[in-house]
């Protein structure tokens, strides 16, 4: 873990009366004796100059600013050089410029995450105002106080800013990690069907190798029988050597960048689903291209299979279950494809079991589901891939039974 106090983290003083920004200064310097700067401290405040540490304190990169405006400006220019004010000590009465609570407010606007000392001598201030202001990360101190006092509010919370900044890189790994671990298990439980559908091949084929070396010896009366088995053996280990080919590329690292052309993601998605072939015999699957099939994108190109076709088996499993159910006619999935500007348009409609209005939106939300058995991940790792490359996904249904249609949006070409 990372050291919570860098060796200079930066504080701010912003006070009207030169002489409290020499007293801070005395203080804050890392070259000033801890008595002198006590000493200087306490003409101002009410400080015993003989009350020192034992050790000496910590050293802070001090700025200084006699107006609100001027304030903006060094506060400003400190986050250009990736060196912000953790700390802020603002004077509330500053005349003729902004206030105290102002020159906070337009701080906070540039960088939410610093914190702010509110200081004044008068007893009149509205101390509820000013956290209702803020909301939060403020301190409200009176004149006089300790020089120990601000000593101590200055380390305080310099170390709750570098204890807030790990606490946010620690989120934004996790974040990552679970977005890792989110497509390693669609990756897993699309491999797993895969697997098992690949196994069944190959038990079929041995069954029927075995079976033409016992049964048949190959006469020309029986050369039609043995060419259609045969025919169906290689039929077989062509599709086990797609289904092969789909989990190798789908197991390559998830976020890289290649380049494909639209044939290659429908002939990818067919692999992968077999009710998307035209001779399926439950389902009615349909594709309007409204792009030429040689049209290139630059994109995640794992990441996009596996979204569309959770997207895909979604729609296969409202459709199924809706048949089950109603006795609807037929099955219908209808995948269309376009380019608008430099925008993929992939678009997924089908007539199943649809959901109330209102309902859609919560479909991407993580563990939302409505199947038996399912984590409810699926459409979550489709919004997670349009976020990731810049895009946008909608959900939109008409009502209960009438179908639900998802389009994916995203950019032709992403940037990393």
């Amino acid at each position: 873990m990372p050291n919570l106090i860098d060796p200079t983290p930066a504080v701010m003083v912003v006070d009207d009366d030169p002489r409290q920004i020499t007293a801070y200064q005395s203080l804050f310097s890392p070259q000033a004796e801890t008595g002198a700067a006590l000493s200087t401290l306490a003409q101002l405040v009410d400080a015993n100059p003989q009350a020192e540490s034992a050790n000496p304190p910590p050293t802070f990169s001090l700025l200084t600013a006699q107006q609100g405006d001027e304030a903006v400006a060094v506060f400003a220019a400190s986050l250009k050089t990736n060196q912000p004010v953790r700390v802020a000590f603002i004077d509330m009465r500053m005349p003729p410029g902004m206030n105290g609570l102002q020159t906070a407010e337009k701080l906070r606007a540039l960088d939410p995450r610093v914190y702010i000392v509110i200081v004044t001598a008068y007893t009149d201030v509205d101390m509820t105002n000013i956290s209702d202001v803020l909301q939060e990360d403020v301190l409200f101190v009176r004149k006089p106080f300790q020089a120990e006092e601000v000593m101590q509010i200055a380390r305080n919370f310099c170390q709750a800013w570098a204890r807030d900044r790990e606490l946010t890189r620690l989120k934004a790994q996790l974040e990552q990690n679970a977005e890792c671990n989110l497509y390693e298990a669609a990756l897993y439980e699309v491999s797993q069907g895969l697997l098992a559908d690949m196994a069944d091949k190959i038990n079929a084929q041995s069954g029927l190798l075995a079976y033409l070396s016992t049964q048949f010896k190959v006469e020309l009366t029986q050369q039609p029988d043995f060419e259609q088995l045969t025919g169906t053996v290689l039929g077989e280990a062509r599709q086990l050597s797609r289904l092969v080919n789909a989990l190798q590329r789908l197991s390559e690292e998830s976020d890289q960048v290649s380049v494909f052309s639209v044939r290659d993601l429908i002939e990818q998605l067919q692999v992968l689903i077999p009710s998307l072939t035209p001779d399926h015999q439950e389902i009615r699957v349909c594709w309007e291209l409204d792009v030429s099939e040689h049209k290139t994108l630059h994109t995640c190109f794992s990441r996009l299979v596996l979204a569309v076709a959770a997207l895909l088996d979604n729609a296969e499993e409202a459709v199924l279950v809706r048949h089950q159910k109603t006795a609807v006619p037929y099955c219908q999935i209808h995948i269309q494809m376009a380019v608008e500007m430099q925008t993929f348009v992939l678009s997924v409609t089908d007539n199943g079991v649809g959901c109330r209005p209102g309902e859609a939106e919560h479909f991407l939300q993580a563990g939302f589901t409505r199947k038996p058995g399912h984590a409810g991940m699926g459409l979550t790792m489709v919004a997670q891939f349009v976020e990731q490359v810049g895009g946008h996904i909608s959900l939109d249904s008409p009502g209960e039974n009438r179908g639900m249609r998802a389009q994916l949006r995203f950019p032709l070409n992403f940037h990393q």
